[in-house]
């Protein structure tokens, strides 16, 4: 491999071989562009009940993803996207086609989502998301007139609470 005075010095400042930094730059413009098509579609679909499970299904790939490649900046605005998208929903539940909380189907999406949302900021130790989440779950289940199906939300807190009870040791 020949060895040019340009590469000799990036090696040494940043450490990185060329395979590292040719991967960055192909890389990186496509989890941008990716990360760009989740908030557009997200924010397209916010508000419409005809394409609830849609919107619910594109919340959670995109949490996936922000776990995958390591988004914790992506996940922030993720989650307050989908909290503005909450209040949004709230707001204006009396127009045509919006979605009705009242619904036990449309609560336990929502409910679902934020469960997955609630494990992601687990596994990437967002603490302050975590909290989050929580207050945004028991806000959902106060707006229902309903009891929501607790097998789901048992199972996902009970793997949930190592991770809260680690992120609480190391606030301490």
């Amino acid at each position: 491999m020949l060895y040019t005075p340009e590469t000799l010095m990036l090696a040494t400042v940043s450490g990185e071989d060329d395979q590292d930094r040719a991967d960055r730059t192909v890389l990186t413009p496509w989890v941008k562009f990716l990360w760009e098509v989740y908030r557009h579609v997200l924010d397209i679909l916010k508000n419409n009940n005809k394409v609830e499970k849609l919107y619910q299904d594109m919340a959670q790939l995109a949490f996936s993803f922000c776990i995958k490649y390591e988004r914790k900046t992506e996940f922030r605005k993720l989650s307050d996207s989908v909290r503005n998208h909450l209040n949004l929903i709230i707001k204006h539940s009396y127009q045509a086609n919006s979605i009705n909380l009242n619904d036990p189907v449309s609560l336990q999406l929502h409910l679902d989502t934020r469960l997955i949302q609630l494990d992601c900021a687990i596994k990437i130790s967002l603490w302050q998301e975590a909290i989050k989440t929580i207050n945004d779950i028991h806000s959902l289940m106060q707006l229902s007139k309903k009891k929501p199906k607790t097998a789901s939300s048992c199972k996902l807190l009970q793997e949930a609470s190592p991770g809260l009870q680690q992120g609480q040791q190391q606030a301490l």
